[in-house]
């Protein structure tokens, strides 16, 4: 029961925070709202203020807002197809800007409580450190790591996730603000599993300033890792990984029994868990895929470019192919999860 709780007020958020940003944003530019609806299915609730009705529904699964124009063409000059270009784009990625600034918000709150954080700049090195004897000593900044930015200790242990053993890696740093670089050989640690290029970070105390700084370096760090996950998902690597909302609401469910043992570390978990959901949700809804928010931008775009409207019937079906192919996919992912969860 408390795993559903979670799970519905996490979703409900998520997607309520989405559609918000949609709605303010059209209300902003003069774009006729008709509804404003939070949940899915019959209403348990009704309201409406001056065009704009607004609901409750009995399905706690979703949400959304309805626009004229959005889905059809209309003479309406209020209408969202009659809008300048440049409103309309910006109303349709407005809600996953705002699951990204949730995100970041909850970041923030997330790393906060930490008195202390851990820096990528060499401390120490272990015995038979490959860092060590590419050339890196003590106090220099690992600054990259396979062509990626680092900027804490998480982003280097997910890079050494990512590497399959194969090959050298590039490693790139500073030392008293001059660049440099080495291409190493992980050592795999038999003991842990996991390959490491041997290196012990910095400690260094927290503060306001560096609580947004991470908080902000978090929001990025998973941003990041979203998209290296879709090209291993194109790649073929990373299929095993996708996960649905049934994997999903496992997790959660990890959460809130990891609360019954720690509240407060269970909390932590859930914060952290709603941070990568919503920006997950951010990004993804950005790719352009037909059916989702980036789908939309990029046929604005093309029309743009084109200087040409495409009409509402072809936009539509084009929606609908995109629509069923994530739903093909969201499938997959739960076939997925149910294994998962059946295999323990």
């Amino acid at each position: 029961m408390l795993t559903a709780i979670a799970a519905i007020v996490i979703f409900s958020l998520l997607i309520t925070i989405h559609e918000f940003g949609h709605f303010i944003t059209a209300k902003i530019f003069g774009v006729r709202v008709h509804e404003f609806s939070i949940g899915m299915g019959p209403a348990i609730l009704k309201w409406g203020k001056g065009e704009t009705k607004y609901s409750v529904r009995i399905l706690p699964i979703g949400g959304y807002v309805k626009l004229e124009g959005e889905d059809e063409e209309s003479d309406d000059e209020k209408a969202l197809n009659n809008q300048p270009y440049w409103k309309k784009l910006i109303v349709l990625v407005a809600g996953s800007f705002m699951n990204l600034v949730l995100g970041l918000i909850v970041a923030i709150i997330f790393v906060a409580p930490n008195k202390e954080i851990a820096v990528p700049v060499i401390s120490e090195f272990p015995p038979s450190s490959p860092l060590e004897q590419a050339g890196f000593e003590k106090g220099d900044v690992i600054t990259e790591v396979e062509g990626y930015n680092i900027h804490t200790m998480k982003e280097v242990q997910f890079q050494m996730y990512l590497y399959d053993g194969q090959g050298t890696m590039n490693i790139e740093g500073k030392r008293d603000g001059r660049k440099i670089s080495a291409e190493l050989t992980p050592e795999y640690i038999d003991a842990e599993s996991r390959y490491v290029i041997g290196f012990v970070g910095t400690v260094i105390n927290n503060s306001p300033l560096r609580t947004v700084q991470y908080g902000y370096y978090e929001t990025l760090f998973c941003g990041k890792s979203i998209f290296i996950g879709i090209k291993r998902i194109f790649t073929g690597s990373g299929m095993s990984e996708v996960s649905g909302p049934v994997g999903i609401v496992s997790v959660i469910g990890d959460a809130v029994g990891e609360t019954k043992n720690d509240f407060w570390n269970g909390i932590y978990y859930l914060l952290y868990l709603l941070m990568n959901i919503t920006i997950s949700l951010g990004v993804m809804n950005l790719l352009p895929i037909p059916a989702l928010d980036g789908g939309r931008v990029l046929i604005t775009l093309i029309e743009i470019v084109s200087r040409r409207k495409i009409p509402a019937e072809k936009e539509g079906l084009i929606h609908f192919i995109g629509f069923g192919l994530l739903i093909a996919l969201m499938i997959y992912a739960t076939y997925g999860d149910i294994l998962r969860l059946l295999k323990g």
